[in-house]
């Protein structure tokens, strides 16, 4: 089925349609029989295409306006792109004993690998040219997978989730975990399933994903307006406010590690008023990328994300030019950010205080 009435007021020229794919790379495990689904975005035109998996943040769902204006912009640049609800959301099936709506990072980052197998074995992708896109913890996601994963060409990490501080030289035995975080993504889940799923205990949660105040995954207005919104006017019909996150042990340290071994190019960007993850860190993890470029925007978390805002339009532009140049030429000398400098139309006026009473009647 065709998702071309997401883009009905666009003129661009693209093939979309609804896709399936396992959940887990591993064809051995039950969680292969479990499927993910989403949209491929084809270019119109001779192929094949550069190919790149979109992961979206937390508990976030592919009816959302921002993997669609990502994806969108990739095919006009002329990428295909992969968006697609991770399992136990949205439209996608739970995990077998994982209960819907629990977000498991090392999980998704096994599915992102099953995801880059999907895009392989379509005939208009060229299987030689495949990156990835993340924002937020999906940024988290698409790093780790970039530096274990040698059919990641290029990455490109938006206001991602790198880590809660950078540890000294010396604390941790990079070798050692970075083999082990490699195993809970590339080995076969049934010898590493017990280590990256943690014990019940563990999880974070269930609790409200986003909240105004209170106890909650992820607290504000601006992430509160962005979740419950589509395209900044209705609401999303497949989105739960409702989440676990499973914490297990290396989790957060995992980028630090593995980002010197990404070896193809990187874009970072970043916001200094980033509210829900650490600016700092994220800075530092990035430079540690062999081939990275890092480009600051004026925003917090979640303004920039606003489809049809001035900086949305510049992010998105800046991400599929960068893509583009990296995967066609496994280089991104050249690339130039545009000027993100001066006020923007951030879209944080979009949800004004004065409202928040209506959010706290629909959640």
């Amino acid at each position: 089925s065709s998702v071309d009435c997401v883009f009905s007021s666009s003129s661009m020229a693209l093939v979309s349609e609804a896709v399936e794919f396992p959940a887990d790379w591993d064809a051995s495990s039950d969680a292969h029989k479990a499927k993910c689904r989403g949209y491929l975005l084809v270019p119109n035109g001779p192929g094949p295409h550069p190919g790149v998996v979109v992961v979206a943040g937390a508990g976030v769902v592919s009816s959302g306006g921002l993997d669609l204006e990502l994806g969108a912009e990739m095919c006009r640049k002329g990428i295909a792109a992969l968006i697609f609800d991770h399992a136990g959301f949205g439209r996608s099936d739970a995990l077998p004993g994982v209960k819907r709506q629990t977000i498991n990072t090392w999980r998704q980052m096994r599915c992102v690998r099953s995801a880059l197998s999907f895009l392989e074995g379509d005939g208009r992708v060229d299987s030689a040219r495949l990156g990835l896109c993340g924002y937020s913890l999906g940024g988290h996601v698409c790093s780790v997978v970039s530096g274990v994963d040698p059919r990641v060409k290029a990455a490109a990490l938006l206001v991602p989730e790198l880590g809660t501080r950078v540890f000294a030289p010396g604390k941790l035995d990079t070798e050692a975990v970075g083999e082990q975080i490699r195993a809970n993504v590339c080995g076969e889940l049934a010898a590493v399933q017990q280590r990256i799923d943690g014990e019940e205990k563990g999880l974070l949660g269930p609790k409200p994903l986003v909240a105004l105040d209170g106890n909650c995954i992820i607290k504000g207005m601006e992430a509160v307006h962005h979740a419950t919104h589509t395209w900044g006017k209705a609401a999303r019909k497949d989105w739960v406010n409702k989440a676990a996150m499973a914490v297990t042990d290396g989790v957060f340290a995992a980028p630090q590690v593995v980002a010197p071994k990404i070896a193809g190019p990187v874009l970072g960007i970043v916001a200094p008023g980033d509210e829900c993850v650490n600016y700092d860190v994220s800075q530092k993890v990035l430079a540690t990328c062999p081939a990275s470029v890092t480009v600051q925007i004026p925003s917090a978390h979640f303004g920039w994300q606003y489809a049809g805002s001035t900086l949305n339009g510049m992010v998105s532009a800046a991400v599929g030019d960068f893509l583009t140049r990296a995967l066609l030429t496994g280089s991104a000398d050249g690339f130039s950010a545009p000027d993100f400098s001066g006020e923007w139309d951030r879209g944080e006026r979009a949800a004004p205080t004065s409202v928040s009473h209506m959010y706290r009647a629909k959640l």
